[in-house]
Protein backbone atom coordinates (compact mmCIF):
# COMPACT_ATOMS: atom_id res chain seq x y z
CA UNK A 1 0.00 0.00 0.00
CA UNK A 2 1.52 3.09 -0.91
CA UNK A 3 0.61 6.75 0.76
CA UNK A 4 0.44 9.86 -1.24
CA UNK A 5 1.51 13.19 0.38
CA UNK A 6 -0.24 16.08 -0.79
CA UNK A 7 1.00 19.38 -2.16
CA UNK A 8 -0.71 22.62 -2.91
CA UNK A 9 -0.20 22.44 -6.67
CA UNK A 10 -2.23 19.50 -6.52
CA UNK A 11 0.00 17.14 -7.32
CA UNK A 12 1.00 14.46 -4.31
CA UNK A 13 3.91 11.45 -5.50
CA UNK A 14 3.49 7.81 -3.80
CA UNK A 15 6.17 6.49 -2.27
CA UNK A 16 6.72 4.16 -5.42
CA UNK A 17 7.53 7.53 -7.03
CA UNK A 18 4.38 7.86 -9.18
CA UNK A 19 2.77 11.66 -9.41
CA UNK A 20 -0.90 12.12 -9.00
CA UNK A 21 -0.95 14.92 -11.45
CA UNK A 22 -4.75 16.51 -13.43
CA UNK A 23 -3.58 16.24 -17.10
CA UNK A 24 -6.05 18.88 -19.32
CA UNK A 25 -8.81 16.45 -21.24
CA UNK A 26 -7.46 13.16 -19.73
CA UNK A 27 -8.13 14.41 -15.63
CA UNK A 28 -6.43 13.19 -12.68
CA UNK A 29 -3.69 10.27 -13.12
CA UNK A 30 -1.14 8.56 -11.53
CA UNK A 31 1.34 7.91 -13.97
CA UNK A 32 5.30 7.92 -12.94
CA UNK A 33 7.01 10.70 -13.47
CA UNK A 34 8.60 9.32 -17.19
CA UNK A 35 5.45 8.70 -18.44
CA UNK A 36 4.55 12.32 -17.64
CA UNK A 37 7.20 13.29 -19.28
CA UNK A 38 6.86 11.52 -22.27
CA UNK A 39 3.20 12.83 -22.69
CA UNK A 40 4.14 16.22 -22.05
CA UNK A 41 6.61 15.77 -24.99
CA UNK A 42 4.06 13.84 -27.22
CA UNK A 43 1.31 17.52 -26.53
CA UNK A 44 4.16 20.08 -27.26
CA UNK A 45 4.95 18.00 -30.44
CA UNK A 46 1.76 17.51 -31.73
CA UNK A 47 -0.58 20.61 -30.42
CA UNK A 48 0.27 23.58 -32.48
CA UNK A 49 -1.55 26.93 -34.09
CA UNK A 50 -3.32 26.01 -37.05
CA UNK A 51 -1.85 29.34 -38.50
CA UNK A 52 0.09 32.39 -37.92
CA UNK A 53 -1.82 34.17 -35.25
CA UNK A 54 -3.99 37.38 -36.90
CA UNK A 55 -4.41 40.36 -34.84
CA UNK A 56 -7.86 42.53 -34.47
CA UNK A 57 -7.45 46.02 -33.49
CA UNK A 58 -10.39 47.59 -32.15
CA UNK A 59 -10.77 51.02 -31.83
CA UNK A 60 -13.41 53.06 -30.63
CA UNK A 61 -13.87 56.34 -32.90
CA UNK A 62 -13.01 59.43 -31.63
CA UNK A 63 -11.08 57.79 -28.96
CA UNK A 64 -8.54 55.16 -29.96
CA UNK A 65 -8.26 51.80 -27.83
CA UNK A 66 -4.33 50.63 -28.99
CA UNK A 67 -4.45 48.01 -25.91
CA UNK A 68 -7.42 46.29 -27.00
CA UNK A 69 -6.04 44.03 -29.44
CA UNK A 70 -7.00 39.91 -29.62
CA UNK A 71 -4.87 37.17 -31.66
CA UNK A 72 -7.00 35.00 -33.21
CA UNK A 73 -5.49 31.09 -33.64
CA UNK A 74 -6.44 27.73 -32.64
CA UNK A 75 -4.82 24.32 -32.27
CA UNK A 76 -4.55 22.18 -34.82
CA UNK A 77 -5.07 19.46 -33.15
CA UNK A 78 -7.95 20.14 -30.35
CA UNK A 79 -9.20 23.08 -32.44
CA UNK A 80 -9.64 24.99 -28.99
CA UNK A 81 -8.01 28.70 -28.74
CA UNK A 82 -4.52 28.88 -29.06
CA UNK A 83 -2.17 28.41 -26.60
CA UNK A 84 -4.83 25.13 -25.47
CA UNK A 85 -4.67 23.45 -21.90
CA UNK A 86 -3.22 20.94 -23.26
CA UNK A 87 0.04 22.54 -24.40
CA UNK A 88 -0.05 25.03 -21.89
CA UNK A 89 0.07 22.40 -19.27
CA UNK A 90 2.88 20.23 -21.56
CA UNK A 91 5.00 23.41 -21.04
CA UNK A 92 4.80 24.04 -17.66
CA UNK A 93 5.51 20.52 -16.52
CA UNK A 94 8.93 20.58 -18.95
CA UNK A 95 9.70 23.97 -17.84
CA UNK A 96 9.43 22.71 -14.29
CA UNK A 97 11.62 19.82 -15.09
CA UNK A 98 14.47 21.71 -16.90
CA UNK A 99 14.23 24.29 -13.81
CA UNK A 100 14.70 21.48 -11.42
CA UNK A 101 17.39 19.81 -13.73
CA UNK A 102 19.11 23.05 -14.24
CA UNK A 103 19.10 23.48 -10.23
CA UNK A 104 20.47 20.02 -9.55
CA UNK A 105 23.50 20.50 -12.46
CA UNK A 106 24.09 24.03 -11.45
CA UNK A 107 25.04 22.93 -8.06
CA UNK A 108 28.87 23.09 -7.06
CA UNK A 109 30.23 19.53 -6.25
CA UNK A 110 32.00 19.26 -2.99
Amino acid sequence: MSHSVGIETGRSVSARGDAAVIVPSIGQVEWSRAQLDAHAELLSKTHRPDAPPVSIRVRWLPVPIPRAVRRLSCCASCALDWPCPEVTWADKWLSTKRRLLRAFTSQPST
